[in-house]
This record gives C-alpha cells, sequence and structure tokens, in this order.
C-alpha cells in the first residue's frame, strides 16, 4: 500500500521551500500482523514536519512526501503493537515495538529509502 502526502502542511512547506525541491519515498518493511505503523518525518535539528498513521498490509507500507526543500531529514518509525499511540520501551529503555530510525539527505532529483522496523 502506497500513500502520497498532501497535507496542507506539504503544501505550505513547497511555497516556503528554497528553488529546489524533491519527493521522499519511504518504504516500510518489517511491520507484523497486528498494530498501525507510525512514522514521523523532520528536518534535522527541527520540529517535525510530518507525522503519519498507516496501516501495513503485508508486512509493509508506502508513503511519498511531494516538494520537500533540499537537505537533511530524519525518518522515525515505529509499529505500535498494543495500540497505545505510543513506543513501549522495558525497564531499561529498550523499545519493546518493531522500530526504525534513518537520516537522509534528499537531493534534488528525489530519494526513495528503504525503512526496516526491528
Amino acid at each position: 500500500m502506497v500513500l502520497r502526502c498532501g497535507t496542507a502542511l506539504i503544501a505550505a512547506l513547497a511555497l516556503a521551500s528554497p528553488a529546489s525541491a524533491a519527493d521522499l519515498a519511504l518504504s516500510i518493511t518489517g511491520a507484523g500482523a497486528v498494530g498501525q505503523v507510525r512514522v514521523m518525518v523532520s528536518a534535522q535539528r527541527e520540529q517535525p514536519l510530518a507525522a503519519m498513521v498507516l496501516t501495513p498490509q503485508g508486512g509493509k507500507v508506502g508513503v511519498t512526501l511531494s516538494h520537500l526543500p533540499v537537505g537533511g531529514y530524519t525518518v522515525a518509525a515505529f509499529q505500535d503493537v498494543n495500540g497505545n499511540q505510543q513506543l513501549d520501551s522495558n525497564l531499561f529503555g529498550l523499545p519493546q515495538e518493531p522500530v526504525a530510525q534513518i537520516a537522509v539527505q534528499l537531493g534534488d532529483k528525489g530519494l526513495s529509502v528503504a525503512v526496516v522496523l526491528r
């Protein structure tokens, strides 16, 4: 399942962005049979630009963020297995649900990124 994120937030970013903008396509795999995948994308060291809740099919889900300014981004995702809308951790602070976090550099030709939940 591939979703296109065309929210007003993304449109506002496109209008305020420099002349160079591109698409960031995320392919998220490793999801189990139960629970939604929560994804957050932010420009590095800034507030989140987009947050999504996606329903995986066959252990994977995809989303494309259009017209993002060229630059560095952080992508964080986890599968909310128990539906409590937060990432659960054990007493040592280690995640108890499938999780991934990556840093990417978006160029003017766009970028497709594989995100693997573990």
